[in-house]
């Protein structure tokens, strides 16, 4: 276990770090009011949950640099509008029920590829400006279903994937880091008996996904 390796100790530098404030972050965790996602049965997804997004990406993840995102209506309207797809609603409610840590994770991999290549493409996705929003949307899809999505932005391709700038713009990156997250997972399961001891060493709001974040980000 590369990532999750000290586990304990990483999560208590991560957590103690006043980088910026978590509240937003927290609130999309929290929102979900004990349940696995924001999905509905049906795969849609509320306007409310939509502007907690929004208001985490533009203040914690700091997406909106270069105003990659545009004003908070012409985000939250766009999100929603690729969020109401009948395609996208079929996918996501069929990742729903979905972890990180589900049997047979490959299953549902080329469903995670559409939703990743419809909401980062430059021309037709939630870019404002007309670039890729490819960690945008790691982070969109991660808050959207953050027991099954993990983030994916410079610092964990470096430390995960050993990869330069922009390298890691692309869903096979995407992918493989999802990989390495289950297969850590599965070995911490694996040497410890139980999942639920790793989650245990966060006193946050928190997922697994969440954890391996902190932990690949040092």
């Amino acid at each position: 276990m590369k990532i999750l390796a000290n586990a304990a100790q990483k999560i208590k530098k991560f957590n103690s770090n006043p980088d910026r404030p978590r509240k937003s972050y927290h609130q999309v965790l929290t929102a979900r009011a004990g349940r696995e996602s924001f999905i509905n049965t049906n795969g849609s997804v509320g306007a409310k949950y939509i502007r907690v997004i929004d208001w985490a990406l533009r203040s914690y993840f700091m997406m909106n640099r270069d105003n990659n995102m545009g004003s908070t209506e012409q985000f939250v309207s766009k999100l929603n509008n690729k969020l109401a797809n009948n395609k996208t609603e079929r996918i996501l409610a069929g990742l729903r029920g979905v972890n990180i840590i589900s049997p047979n994770l490959g299953h549902y991999r080329s469903d995670a590829e559409e939703l990743y290549e419809s909401l980062s493409n430059p021309k037709h996705g939630l870019s404002a400006n007309g670039t890729q929003f490819c960690v945008g949307t790691t982070k969109v899809i991660h808050c959207l279903l953050p027991e099954l999505f993990v983030l994916l932005d410079k610092r964990v391709g470096k430390n995960v994937l050993n990869y330069s700038p922009g390298q890691y713009n692309n869903f096979v990156s995407y992918w493989k880091v999802m990989e390495i997250c289950r297969d850590e997972l599965l070995e911490w399961q694996r040497l410890y008996g139980s999942i639920g001891s790793l989650l245990d060493l966060d006193s946050e709001p928190t997922s697994l996904t969440r954890i391996f974040d902190k932990c690949a980000y040092l």
